[in-house]
């Protein structure tokens, strides 16, 4: 009886041991040092180098959250407590296959900086990095980092031309709702929102997306290197500094805000970047300043693009702008058939018949009519018994329109009536083509 307990409980312990064993394997990152982080480690399978805190997805798409107060990283069949100042990459360490996507969320907990692409030499299809809330000491980057750190896989770092790099996002995505970065100006390291990469790395395009948050900096470039065609588009948040890039080289960047606090908006670049066109269009929200930074493309070449934004939005406009490079907007509410629709339009002297020509066009075009529709009532009020005086239009003046019914209804007559020409003429062309061979069989 004895042995048979005995056996027992060295079963159970060895069941137990097993267990055990079985867990760490299945639910736990590989690695614990850049080595085995490198070009060896397989795609598809995470890894946690915690010596210097770097943890990479390799392809797999992961979660960011806490558990009893520790980060803890998770994907399909795993997890991974990780160092609070870790830096988390969608791709993988020192590896040329292509990762198709990527997929990084943050819920909550403690990181340094987020990566949707690899480090150093790595190629990523689409990265997408989605942040809802938690805490950084760094940033937020769609691309991938081509400098960052240096270890026994990449004792140098890619100096040549970036549209070289063997660090590649070919589009990058961004999205951000929440979450909290270092926004004191005191601190060394300032959070921004990027749509491209770190060090001389490559980023095809990127869009970024925020609608909450407070953080230093948002810019739909990347840190440094090439980014391509891209574009940021801020609906809410509070940020301190948006601007066109950091460093490097960028494509188009246009930038639209229409809600969210924002302390200083740049048009441009810093003096060590470039952009082949800076667009703007701010619509809304509460901005304290609108400034001119550098706006020149890669032949040195002034490119500011088209630069609109809503007076009441912008407290404060920097006085280095050139005569016609900005245009003011305002709001103004048309309502057509009972529809109701909020437009930003130029702010012009509306007293000039030639500029109310502009804004019947701009009203058109807006409200996606068609060019042979024609507005011809302008009033104040749904009985249409006044009409506007189009010198008094302000911030949020409504007008209600009326359109040609008659001529749209002629229109559509006139399409029918040549509808039915047209299917007549082919009839008639098609007798006179077999009477023709009816003929010419009788003669042979």
């Amino acid at each position: 009886m004895k042995k048979k307990i005995i056996f027992l409980f060295i079963s159970i312990c060895l069941m137990a041991t097993a267990s055990l064993n079985v867990k760490a394997s299945t639910t736990e990152a590989t690695g614990n040092d850049a080595k085995v982080c490198g070009a060896s480690t397989e795609i598809g399978i995470p890894c946690y180098d915690s010596v210097n805190k770097l943890f990479f997805a390799n392809g797999v798409p992961i979660v960011i959250t806490t558990d009893n107060g520790k980060t803890l990283i998770t994907w399909k069949g795993g997890s991974q407590v990780v160092d609070d100042n870790v830096n988390v990459f969608g791709g993988a360490h020192n590896n040329e296959k292509e990762i198709p996507t990527t997929s990084i969320t943050m819920e909550n907990g403690k990181v340094n900086n987020i990566f949707g692409g690899g480090l150093h030499k790595s190629k990523v299809k689409t990265s997408n990095v989605i942040v809802k809330g938690g805490t950084l000491s760094g940033d937020i980057c769609g691309g991938g980092a081509a400098s960052f750190i240096k270890d026994d896989d990449a004792k140098t770092w890619y100096s040549s031309d970036a549209k070289n790099s063997p660090t590649i996002v070919e589009n990058a995505n961004v999205t951000v709702t929440g979450g909290t970065g270092v926004t004191t100006k005191s601190a060394n390291k300032v959070s921004a929102i990027y749509g491209g990469g770190e060090g001389i790395s490559y980023t095809k395009g990127a869009t970024v997306k925020v609608s909450g948050g407070t953080y230093g900096f948002a810019i739909p470039g990347g840190v440094n290197g090439y980014t391509g065609n891209s574009t940021l588009d801020i609906t809410g948040g509070t940020i301190t500094n948006v601007q066109h890039g950091m460093r490097g080289a960028n494509g188009d960047a246009s930038i639209t805000i229409s809600d969210g606090k924002i302390d200083t908006v740049y048009v441009g670049t810093p003096a060590n970047a470039t952009v082949e066109k800076a667009n703007l269009n701010i619509t809304g929200g509460n901005v304290s300043n609108l400034k001119l930074a550098t706006v020149k493309n890669a032949k040195g070449e002034s490119s500011i693009g088209t630069v609109k934004y809503n007076e009441s939005a912008v407290k404060s406009v920097d006085s280095n702008f050139k005569s016609g490079s900005l245009v003011p907007t305002m709001k103004l509410n048309v309502i057509l058939d009972g529809q109701k629709t909020q437009l930003d339009v130029p702010t012009r002297d509306y007293s000039k018949s030639e500029n109310v020509s502009l804004l019947k066009e701009e009203l058109k075009s807006s409200l996606n009519l068609q060019p042979t529709d024609n507005l011809t009532g302008f009033y104040t009020s749904a009985d249409n018994d006044k009409t506007v005086d189009f010198s008094d239009l302000k911030e949020g003046s409504s007008i209600y329109l009326t359109l040609d019914k008659n001529n749209m209804e002629n229109t559509k007559s006139n399409t029918g009536q040549n509808i039915i020409f047209i299917v007549i003429s082919i009839i008639l062309v098609g007798f006179g083509i077999y009477l023709a061979l009816r003929k010419f069989k009788t003669l042979k």
